[in-house]
């Protein structure tokens, strides 16, 4: 049992991968979390400035379609539970710009202070990783990280558990993942937000279709300015929220969709946002 304390924490960066972890999505028209608590790796070194040394967090969503990463790419540094990551930005939004985190394992606190302030919240690695799950949250660390680490980012290849190698069938990239946002965000036209992104992608064209024409469908054209790789085309659905999780992210990105149909696991997609350190392997919708 040990207590560890962060200072000179930074309280945007913090929010940023709080709210980018949570990913948003609606279901039958209301909002939904996909993951409520996570783990938070805090750098192991004094430097939190350190490119090498960041803050980083892992995680599969509650039905386990969709994995999220921000951060760096290995699993060191403490471990800090964050059992309700909505509770915890509620905490953050009234301290100031900077923080310190100050976790006791021994009796299980968590303390956010700034200023004058100081706020202690119950956290605790055994508490569930959601309200109905059996995981705890360092049980579901593990299933999260060990998916991860079937994912090679530089190389863009997954390695199924029989250990079968998968390289992209089809890639895009883009200088502004705005464009795609802009894309995806029509699904809220006429409030339908219906969490489905139909993506059409043959030769040099990619489509992406959202909405119902009883409130508007809309498709977006991107042309070969888009397209890196297209060894093989196809069409599918997916939902996990992917318009919330372009939102306000900007900067370059690349779509990696793997073919796991032969396999009867559908269509998969890794979704990296090269500018920011996130990215997010999500699998298509399975009809």
């Amino acid at each position: 049992m040990m207590t560890y304390r962060f200072e000179d924490v930074s309280n945007d960066s913090l929010q940023f991968l709080l709210k980018t972890m949570q990913r948003k999505q609606t279901v039958d028209g209301k909002g939904q979390n996909q993951v409520e608590g996570i783990v938070l790796l805090m750098p192991s070194t004094d430097d939190l400035n350190d490119k090498e040394q960041k803050m980083t967090c892992v995680s599969l969503t509650r039905d386990l379609t969709g994995l999220t990463c921000v951060g760096g790419d290995y699993r060191t540094g403490y471990q800090i539970p964050i059992p309700n990551i909505s509770q915890v930005l509620n905490i953050l939004s009234m301290h100031q710009k900077t923080i310190a985190i100050e976790f006791d394992s021994h009796k299980n606190l968590l303390t956010i202070e700034s200023g004058r302030k100081r706020t202690k919240l119950e956290a605790s690695l055994d508490a569930k990783a959601f309200s109905h799950s059996l995981d705890s949250l360092k049980e579901f660390e593990a299933k999260s990280w060990q998916l991860k680490s079937r994912i090679d980012l530089k190389t863009n290849l997954y390695k199924a558990g029989d250990g079968t190698v998968f390289s992209p069938c089809y890639s895009i990239y883009g200088d502004d993942a705005n464009d795609m946002y802009e894309a995806l965000r029509c699904d809220t036209i006429n409030g339908q937000r219906l969490n489905r992104f139909h993506f059409s992608c043959a030769d040099s064209n990619v489509e992406v279709t959202v909405g119902d024409p009883a409130k508007g469908m809309t498709t977006t054209r991107f042309g070969e300015e888009y397209i890196h790789d297209n060894t093989k085309g196809f069409n599918w659905d997916f939902d996990g929220g992917l318009d919330e999780l372009f939102k306000g992210l900007g900067g370059r990105f690349a779509m990696h969709f793997f073919d796991f149909t032969e396999q009867e696991q559908g269509m998969r997609v890794l979704i990296k946002f090269l500018d920011c350190d996130v990215w997010a392997f999500q699998a298509g919708i399975l009809s």
